[in-house]
């Protein structure tokens, strides 16, 4: 058997049939026949748009694809400089990593023609700021209750914005702030850089109770200078409400102060007597600046 091969020059967009007939020398003849065209290639384009996104985001992807008005697309690839491929027209993807990405599409029609298009730089992906900030310290009490935010974020950051658990809220780069409730305190920062991208955190301070009230339980109001008279000793926080009352052993009230500056001395209530050595029962009620409501009783001696 002798091979024949037939080149075939195609300039339009066309079906022929080509037929082939073959004698051989004894005179058998045999004929053959096949459909031969040319078959226009898919037609690849992306439509421009900014896709440019921040670390963590996702961007859609996607593109038109024609072909002629007797074909129809049998395929589409995507092939991403990271690795990823898709095989759908369009999508969307969630970049972390930030650079840029490169991207290839094949497209094939019904007849079996290939397209390519290729695209530099088809993602970009910027990084995110970082943010951040620095505290004067962790825990505060009342005589030291002044709280300072300092920024630490990333130099390209354009916008902050601080809001606490106390409902402040600034969008100054620092900032100072009085602690008034004993308690947590969540700051939580959002910034955005030039870039439009963004980034958070969230730290937590606390303002602890010093409140610490010392009662002695006896005084020696002789005029010596030493232990002279009886009143509570009250340290850290200022107080709103102040109230001691003393009563004899026969339940009759010898003192009645709401001035935590104002001492028992020994005398009785509106008289000029001064009370007998003997054993004294105080009440004492107190509410801090910070809510804190604390109740005392108790013995005092007082001794001649």
């Amino acid at each position: 058997m002798q091979e024949m091969n037939i080149t075939l020059m195609l300039t339009d967009l066309n079906e022929i049939v080509v037929g082939v007939e073959l004698i051989s020398e004894a005179g058998c003849f045999s004929y053959a026949e096949a459909v031969v065209g040319t078959y226009p290639l898919p037609i690849i384009s992306i439509v421009p748009e900014d896709r440019t996104i921040c670390s963590g985001q996702e961007v859609a992807y996607g593109c038109d694809v024609s072909v002629g008005s007797n074909e129809s697309i049998a395929s589409i690839q995507w092939v991403f400089s990271n690795g990823f491929e898709s095989f759908m027209q369009s999508g969307t993807l969630e970049l972390t990593n930030a650079g840029v990405i490169d991207a290839l599409i094949t497209a094939a029609s019904s007849h079996g023609c290939e397209s390519t298009f290729f695209s530099n730089d088809f993602i970009q992906v910027k990084p995110n700021p970082v943010a951040d900030f620095n505290v004067n310290k962790s825990s505060f009490d009342f005589v030291d209750n002044d709280l300072l935010v300092i920024n630490s974020s990333s130099p390209n950051v354009v916008k902050w914005e601080y809001s606490m658990s106390d409902g402040f809220e600034t969008a100054a780069r620092s900032f100072r702030h009085k602690l008034e409730r004993i308690c947590e305190y969540q700051i939580e920062l959002n910034v955005t850089d030039d870039n439009g991208c963004r980034d958070s955190t969230v730290k937590t301070v606390e303002l602890l109770s010093d409140l610490i009230v010392h009662i002695p339980n006896a005084f020696t109001p002789n005029s010596d200078g030493d232990n002279d008279y009886f009143i509570p000793v009250i340290s850290g926080e200022q107080l709103t409400f102040y109230h001691m009352v003393i009563f004899d052993r026969w339940g009759i009230k010898v003192f009645d102060s709401y001035n935590r500056d104002e001492p028992w001395i020994g005398d009785v209530k509106e008289s000029n007597f001064y009370g007998i050595s003997d054993a004294y029962t105080y009440k004492l009620d107190i509410t801090s600046i910070s809510g804190i409501i604390r109740a005392f009783d108790g013995v005092v001696f007082l001794v001649r």
